[in-house]
């Protein structure tokens, strides 16, 4: 019977291990659990939040719209012009605004029949690689663009080239804007021949510009963007996508500098449905100053 001792501590100690390394396993899983439900509370809380934000933006529209009394006249010695918005009924090169509802109809297209799951799921990361996969075949395109546009400002501080923010107006009703304003990247020689136009007497100043350049757009991802929101800033393409743009100046000066074949060229830019969508830089002969 001596021999039975040996045998007992051996299985007794085997069962330990077994038990431990158990343990030790069991644990793992918890923490992965534990971790899993912390990320879906996060998530969940974000969406309530977000949803708190639009019931409140909803209850200021509707207190506005029931406030009795009429919005104040404009003063009439204001130099910024009354506006309304255009709609972005044309092609995605037509304005800003076209493209981005162009875009907000490709998501629906491309990732409305994927379940968005929940984070850390095989559903949200199918849904990632997705997105990625349509960010990179719409961030390779260009749109030549031929716009009317209002100089909103300009900023000579920076060295190099200077910022000017340009809104896209209607090319004959200058009163119609498309889309936000935006940022240009123009030449310093560029900037100061606008700012000696700005000082010019009110009757003499440009309203109007042309602008012909290269559209870029700009997708991005950002894991927290689930809806517009009360400011919509970036744009709201879709659930985890944000919208921005670039456009590469090839020519900017008043319209009534332009010449005829200019002139038609901003006409059939806003009359055609085309999306003016080039692979190529065909147009790199056109300098940014007239």
């Amino acid at each position: 019977m001596k021999w039975m001792k040996p045998i007992f501590l051996i299985a007794f100690a085997a069962f330990l291990a077994l038990t431990s390394a158990a343990t030790a396993q069991s644990n793992n899983d918890l923490r992965r659990e534990n971790e899993r439900l912390r990320a879906e509370v996060r998530e969940l809380t974000q969406e309530l939040e977000t949803a708190r934000q639009r019931i409140a933006e909803l209850e200021r529209e509707l207190a506005d719209r029931e406030r009795p009394g009429t919005p104040p006249a404009r003063d009439a010695r204001d130099d910024a012009p009354t506006t309304r918005t255009g709609e972005p009924d044309q092609g995605p090169a037509h304005n800003p605004a076209a493209l981005l509802r162009q875009l907000q109809k490709e998501h629906a297209e491309a990732m409305d029949d994927r379940p968005p799951g929940r984070v850390g799921s095989r559903d949200r990361e199918s849904y990632y690689r997705a997105l990625n996969r349509w960010y990179f075949d719409v961030n390779r395109r260009r749109h030549a663009v031929v716009w009317a546009v209002r100089i909103v400002d300009v900023d000579p501080t920076n060295r190099g080239s200077v910022n000017a923010r340009v809104q896209v107006v209607q090319y004959d009703e200058p009163a119609i804007v498309y889309g936000d304003a935006f940022d240009l990247a123009i030449s310093r020689s560029t900037a100061h021949r606008l700012m000696q136009m700005r000082d010019r007497a009110e009757e003499d100043r440009p309203e109007v510009y042309v602008l012909r350049g290269q559209l870029s757009p700009q997708l991005r991802f950002n894991e927290d963007r689930y809806e517009p929101g009360p400011f919509n800033r970036p744009r709201f393409v879709g659930l985890f996508t944000e919208f921005d743009f670039t456009v590469d100046v090839r020519l900017l000066l008043p319209l009534d500098e332009a010449d005829r074949i200019l002139r038609e060229q901003l006409k059939q830019s806003y009359e055609s449905d085309a999306s003016n969508e080039t692979d190529t830089d065909d147009e790199s002969r056109d300098i940014e100053d007239p």
